[in-house]
């Protein structure tokens, strides 16, 4: 299956390049290898591995609006369209980022983490340390 590359990419052992960048088409193994970065040539994809951006008509493009991605460490993040990173979420497993990804879908707003108020969850502070005011009294200190 005859594929060019829209985007850079890795395939097969090696970086493939846009064909404005002097890239050439390549051969994929099968379907389900053709990614966001690679363009068809002379076939259409069967099923709903790659939609034409045309056939949805609506709000829909090629990609949904949000998905899940695995973060690496066990982590699991959402991502819009262009692969950034959605809010502050965080998830244990795929289950949850997918289910934070079709509230968003839904039109639910992007998780932010609360800011630190500063007084911490115990509301005291470390030994060997003076009150929240102090910092003023040691310019030359690192802050912890």
């Amino acid at each position: 299956m005859k594929v060019i590359a829209i985007e850079r990419g890795y395939y097969g052992g090696r970086i493939r390049e846009p064909q404005d960048a002097g890239g050439e088409p390549f051969d994929i193994i099968s379907e389900k290898h053709l990614g966001k970065w690679m363009e068809p040539q002379g076939w259409k994809p069967a099923g709903s591995s790659k939609p034409e951006a045309s056939a949805s008509g609506g709000q829909g493009g090629t990609t949904p609006a949000y998905t899940a991605k695995h973060n690496g460490g066990g982590r699991h993040i959402v991502i819009d369209a262009s692969g950034k990173k959605v809010g502050d979420f965080v998830g244990a497993n795929r289950e949850e980022a997918q289910a934070e990804a079709d509230r968003l879908i839904a039109g639910g707003a992007p998780y932010v983490k609360p800011a630190d108020s500063g007084a911490g969850g115990q509301g005291g502070t470390l030994a060997g340390e003076g009150a929240a005011g102090d910092e003023k009294d040691d310019p030359g200190l690192p802050d912890a």
